[in-house]
């Protein structure tokens, strides 16, 4: 399978490389000279100088089969050699022995390594050399080794096009796996090998001549079947060792493709070709990019032969695969030709050859970019979307783990429920004995959980409790959320608005939030139909007077049954949609615009009734209106920094602030905020509650 490379040999090529490398890189690995692993280390850089891999990879995976301490490592391969270890824990047989789903569990991981292919290549080269070296092991240790090259690592060379690699890992494997399969079909290969090799040679005399008869320039050569597609074809196909036809094979290489073509229709002229044994993968390529035209014929003797004709290009690429795509300029990192990097990444995301299977319950929507892998304590490498949190985590694991979590510890220290988590994170999910989710986790506001999945399952089982606890619940949300916004309905206007809602009563509006099938972000965007609904029942002048001349609309208000005139927000209560809001004509600043609970307008229409005119929020309107914001917050914290970024983040403008303190040296702090919405308002003052620093937060 290969070649026998002596220490004496790599030495040498090492000695070699002194150019290439840098000084410190050459060094370090020569003062290793005496470790157990040297050879094997320089046998794993060895090959892939042979693949073309340049000197990054290649002293990296030196340091990292000596497994050279991180602080002794040179800082422009740290990150590399950083990845093959993290790689390298998941891929281990170690690993393969603890746990049943490792190769889910790699594929899953290289996912998250993949911006850097080579780090992959490192790994199956490394593979390689295992494998080779595999007689230095005790059986049990072969056999898992084994197993994770035929699992992982076979596959991963296929899909990168890493013929070379691949057949020797797929013979080595076999050969531990199966043994005495193994030696049963080495045995019948030897057996005839004089007879097979002077046949093929015969074959290949006569296929020069065809070309050179045509003028036709290529080459010709024999090919070397491999054990293990041996056994597979004959167990895919149930047929034995004497009934196989492409044990002899022959292969065609030429300049271009059109020769190709022109190569096959001579060989069909010459001999017989056998139906339904043709396949054109130059006009449809192989998942792995692999181009060639296949075809058996009948040849000399009656024989089965198969052909294979390619360009030397192909071919190329055939053997080193994603290796002979590199474009890489040392010091510039792996910049590999995007389009293979692509396919690459669309593989892993699909299931490895028939190894393993897809799980349906672990698909979302997104894109490779919307993923990221994090660990449970055991190691095990867990998918979610980018963006989730500990409470995504839980719920993925189990969801009687989700609803029972209380606290998460992210690599070994307590975390919020709303941390984001990131690649690599070791997550520990702290929980109680009891089912008791909160309502709060529902909201995909509060930043609690970022999976609909998560929320759906929360919703699901608060949905199972008492309707009675849902209705007394969801009142005390609706409330609560009315209250921080200071809305105020009266009970015939909660009645209309669950009527909006197509809910028979206010009951079973208030059920509905508790049980988190409606949400409170969905009954603050219907109060502005509400409102406009209201007018129109009670006012009939809105009945008989067209919209197009009765209603004038300025800063996103419609002012009912009159001309233009000026318009003002109210700065005493600051009015946002979908506020309940009226209007009061001044003296001479035009309409005036408050919220209707407000005691300012209250009062004014005491005094002059006969000034309300009927307004009501443009409902296509992108006008954005000033609210106020009141924060209290303990002493000497950074609530000032904590409230720009949370604004900056929903898109709220800061136009205003004063700050002060209580005799008690708390912070006072008033906010004028520009806002198109009050849900964006309640987010933020969601979001603001979670700090610890913070004591209240409200609008004013």
């Amino acid at each position: 399978m290969s070649k026998t490379i002596t220490l004496a040999d790599l030495q040498s090529w090492l000695a070699e490389q002194k150019t290439e490398w840098k000084p410190e890189h050459y060094d370090l690995i020569i003062t290793y000279a005496e470790h157990p692993l040297y050879k094997r280390a320089l046998e794993t850089a060895y090959l892939l100088d042979r693949m073309h891999v340049t000197t990054v990879p290649q002293a990296s995976a030196i340091f990292f089969v000596l497994g050279i301490p991180q602080e002794d490592q040179p800082e422009d391969l740290r990150k590399f050699i950083d990845n093959l270890f993290t790689l390298n824990k998941l891929s281990s047989f170690s690993t393969l022995q603890e746990r049943s789903k490792s190769q889910e569990t790699l594929r899953k991981m290289l996912l998250a390594l993949a911006d850097d292919v080579r780090a992959i290549v490192v790994m199956i080269a490394y593979q390689v050399i295992l494998m080779r070296n595999a007689r230095d092991f005790d059986p049990e240790t072969q056999r898992l080794i084994a197993k994770n090259t035929a699992a992982i690592f076979a596959p991963l060379a296929n899909r990168l096009g890493l013929a070379r690699l691949k057949w020797e890992l797929e013979d080595f494997s076999l050969r531990f796996l199966e043994p005495d399969t193994y030696k049963q079909l080495a045995s019948k290969l030897d057996g005839k090998r004089k007879d097979r090799e002077a046949y093929i040679e015969k074959i290949i005399e006569r296929l020069k001549s065809l070309l050179g008869e045509n003028g036709i320039e290529g080459s010709v050569s024999g090919r070397v079947k491999h054990i293990y597609s041996i056994w597979k074809k004959m167990t895919k196909k149930n047929i034995d060792f004497d009934e196989l036809f492409d044990v002899r094979a022959v292969r065609i290489m030429v300049d271009d493709v059109a020769t190709c073509y022109a190569v096959l229709g001579l060989v069909h002229e010459l001999w017989t070709p056998i139906p339904k044994e043709f396949d054109d993968y130059i006009a449809n390529p192989k998942p792995n990019g692999y181009q060639s035209l296949h075809t058996a014929v009948l040849g000399p003797e009656n024989k089965t032969l198969e052909i294979q004709i390619r360009t030397y290009q192909m071919h190329e690429n055939a053997e080193l695969g994603v290796a002979a795509h590199w474009r890489y300029k040392e010091g510039s990192g792996a910049s590999i030709d995007q389009k293979h990097l692509n396919w690459f990444r669309d593989f892993l995301h699909k299931e490895l050859e028939e190894h393993e299977e897809i799980n349906e319950d672990e698909l979302e929507e997104g894109v490779f970019d919307d993923y990221v892998y994090v660990m449970t304590p055991a190691g095990e490498p867990i998918e979610l979307m980018r963006g989730s949190t500990p409470l995504d985590f839980a719920y993925k694991i189990h969801t009687d783990l989700g609803h029972r979590c209380r606290g998460a510890k992210v690599n070994g220290k307590i975390v919020p429920l709303t941390y984001v988590l990131n690649n690599q994170d070791k997550v520990e999910i702290l929980a109680g004995k009891q089912l008791q989710p909160s309502r709060d986790w529902m909201s995909p506001y509060l930043g609690y959980t970022f999976s609909n999945r998560t929320r759906a399952k929360v919703r699901a089982w608060f949905k199972a409790q008492h309707q009675e606890n849902n209705l007394q619940a969801g009142k005390q949300m609706l409330e609560k959320e009315l209250t921080k916004l200071n809305i105020h309905l009266a009970p015939e206007e909660l009645q209309r608005l669950a009527s909006r809602l197509h809910f028979g009563g206010v009951n079973e509006l208030y059920s509905n939030i508790g049980s988190g099938d409606v949400t409170l972000n969905q009954v603050l965007t219907r109060l502005p139909s509400f409102d406009k609904q209201k007018k129109e029942e009670v006012t009939p002048d809105s009945i008989v007077r067209p919209k197009s001349k009765d209603m004038d609309t300025q800063k996103g208000v419609q002012v009912r049954g009159v001309g233009s005139l000026l318009i003002n927000m109210a700065t005493c209560c600051r009015p946002a949609p979908p506020d309940l809001i009226g209007g009061y004509i001044t003296l001479n600043r035009g309409v005036s615009i408050h919220r209707i609970n407000c005691s300012n307008y209250q009062n004014m229409l005491e005094q002059n009734p006969e000034r309300r005119i009927d307004v009501d929020w443009g409902l296509e309107s992108e006008q954005t209106v000033l609210a106020n914001l009141h924060v209290t917050a303990a002493p000497s914290s950074d609530v000032l920094k904590e409230v720009s970024v949370l604004a900056s983040n929903e898109g709220l403008k800061i136009t205003g602030m004063t700050m002060k303190s209580d005799q008690n040296d708390s912070l006072l702090l008033d906010f004028t905020l520009e806002i198109s919405h009050l849900d964006q308002l309640s987010r933020l003052l969601e979001r603001l509650m979670q700090i610890p620093d913070i004591i209240e937060a409200y609008r004013t």
